[in-house]
């Protein structure tokens, strides 16, 4: 029994030890290693005296404004609902609906300046947001829901990717145990390659691994040659439901070797073998989407919901949209 003290966030912790649909972006203890530096809080609708509903959030501050936004290395947190079993869709809809109007009740009483999340892409209802002055965008991801069959997995890769795959087995020996200090190396040529700083801290990355590690939840797979040159590496996280591909990394020098290729493809495999589903966890960006794309998995939208509430905020971007158009 949950004593009638606790507050929600202590109860939440609680429920999400025993609930398993609550995936891992959800997880306290995920939350707690990517928000280690301003820690995160969590929205809950309660019946009962128990939580049915919830979505976890971090406040920060920056340039003093006061803001909510997606959380680092935590693509799609989006809202855990326990919808009662055997529901009608009509009645599954207004449940729904009463239980995303609470909690956009409490994002409002945060009083904050801005407000942007991501959501699951099961998660398909936005209407309630809208009705409340929100704004929705579509973002994408792909999937493969079903790894039952690799062989047919396989052949529906684009040839590209097929021959990179190829290509890459015959120079390549493809290992498991590389340092979280030394992926993170290999993942820094990637940004220096792009003229870019890495836009996160080593520390928050270490963070998610050393809790990743203890509950056996990451793989880090990375392809070498036979002189020991590490051509790419990839990390991988995973729930009970899903392998999340979270990061890459690649030496510049051996761009064209087809390691990435050949590293997803054992990730997918690594998918198969353990039963779960397997997201790329997608991007905006063309030339990574380009790449994605040619595995063959389905295309998955998720919403991405924000409210700007500062009237200042709210003239700088229009000023900023004028300006760009």
């Amino acid at each position: 029994m949950t004593p009638i003290n606790m507050n929600d966030k202590e109860k939440y912790l609680i429920l999400a030890e025993k609930e398993t649909a609550i995936l891992l972006y959800n997880q306290p203890w995920w939350l707690d290693a990517t928000c280690e530096e301003n820690g995160w809080d969590v929205f809950t609708v309660l019946s009962d005296g128990k939580i049915i509903a919830a979505m976890p959030y971090q406040v920060r501050h920056l340039f003093g404004f006061k803001i909510s936004s997606n959380i680092l290395f935590t693509k799609n947190p989006g809202i855990w609902i326990k919808f009662p079993e055997n529901q009608k869709y009509v009645t599954r809809l207004r449940y729904e609906k009463e239980i995303i109007e609470k909690i956009i009740l409490q994002i409002d009483q945060l009083k904050l300046h801005y407000f942007k999340q991501n959501m699951q892409y099961e998660f398909t209802n936005w209407m309630p947001f809208y009705w409340n002055k929100f704004k929705q965008t579509t973002g994408y991801s792909y999937v493969f829901d079903n790894l039952g069959n690799l062989d047919e997995v396989f052949r529906n890769f684009d040839t590209k990717i097929k021959t990179d795959i190829r290509k890459a087995e015959k120079k390549l020996t493809i290992k498991d145990d590389l340092t979280i200090e030394d992926f993170i190396k290999i993942n820094r040529k990637t940004f220096e390659r792009q003229g870019r700083k890495m836009p996160y801290a080593a520390k928050t990355l270490i963070n998610i691994d050393r809790a990743c590690h203890a509950r056996g939840q990451r793989k880090i797979l990375y392809g070498k040659d036979e002189n020991n040159n590490i051509h790419a590496a990839i990390y991988l996280v995973w729930d009970n439901q899903t392998v999340y591909y979270l990061l890459s990394g690649g030496d510049p020098n051996f761009r064209n070797s087809g390691a990435n290729a050949l590293l997803l493809w054992n990730a997918i495999c690594f998918a198969a073998k353990e039963g779960k589903k397997f997201d790329f966890e997608g991007s905006m960006m063309p030339a990574v989407e380009t790449f994605v794309r040619a595995f063959g998995a389905q295309q998955k939208q998720f919403h991405e919901i924000s409210k700007i509430y500062s009237p200042f905020l709210r003239f700088f971007v229009s000023l900023k949209y004028i300006i760009k158009n």
